[in-house]
């Protein structure tokens, strides 16, 4: 008699990393299309970005989380030759990275690096372009900026700013400082404080507001600090705009709650 043999072939098919179109943007206005600046924190959206989530758990950064990296450089070179970027985040779907502070200005490219089981896989390349500022500021996710008063509680109806007070808030984006942080690395305090090399203006409720400070804010990576008096002579709506401006790059507008005389 004869023998018969029978394979079976199976096919396996492995995840591949995609950015969507205009996926690098300001992680703190998720503005899409926008410019993006030196020492910015910027979130980059996909699909099979990461085998999980992974989350940085010290300072300074890592230049790769679950093996997943992403990779950086001018759209001249091609960022699939360029170094890692470190990283705040990491997950299937999102990225939060932090684009170097000496990136060159002008047309970048993105590109990550998934982790397959015989080496990393390439995802499409994004462009982005780099400008000297683009700032973004932080907000709870409902459109309200997080305001700090000088006593560390949090700004809210129940807690207005109070007009002609100090008030601290958060944003990425404003490019550089002096002295300079190395990247992925906290910020000194005091005195050794990393100030911007161009003063942002604020504005609030249509009114310039008096800057005290702004700069990188102590302890953190990528994370700048702006401390601003709330104008006296502003009038206690509801619903304040405020906005930073840096140049001629303006950020998102938030709002700061109700303010009252003091």
């Amino acid at each position: 008699g004869s023998l018969s043999v029978t394979y079976t072939v199976t096919s396996v098919v492995l995840p591949v990393p995609s950015l969507n179109a205009g996926a690098a943007v300001n992680a703190a206005s998720f503005v899409a299309g926008g410019n993006l600046a030196p020492g910015s924190i910027v979130s980059l959206f996909g699909s099979q970005l990461a085998n999980g989530l992974f989350s940085a758990s010290s300072l300074p950064l890592p230049l790769s989380l679950g093996g997943t990296q992403v990779l950086f450089g001018p759209a001249s070179t091609g960022a699939a030759i360029a170094g890692p970027i470190p990283l705040f985040y990491v997950s299937p779907t999102q990225i939060n990275a932090l684009l170097p502070f000496g990136a060159a200005l002008g047309s970048n490219q993105m590109v990550v690096l998934y982790p397959g089981p015989n080496g990393a896989i390439f995802s499409n390349a994004v462009s982005v372009n780099i400008a000297a500022a683009a700032p973004g500021i932080f907000t709870d996710g409902s459109g309200a900026g997080i305001f700090i008063k000088s006593d560390n509680s949090v700004v809210s109806a129940a807690n207005p700013a109070g007009r002609g007070r100090l008030v601290t808030f958060f944003a990425t984006g404003l490019g550089a400082v002096t002295p300079p942080v190395a990247d992925g690395a906290a910020a000194l305090g005091a005195p050794n404080l990393s100030i911007v090399a161009v003063q942002p203006a604020v504005n609030i409720g249509g009114v310039d507001a008096t800057v005290q400070f702004a700069g990188l804010a102590p302890g953190f990576a990528g994370l700048y600090q702006i401390n601003a008096y709330v104008p006296a002579t502003i009038s206690p709506d509801a619903s304040t705009p405020v906005t930073l401006r840096v140049g001629l790059m303006v950020s998102n507008t938030v709002t700061i709650s109700p303010t009252r005389s003091v």
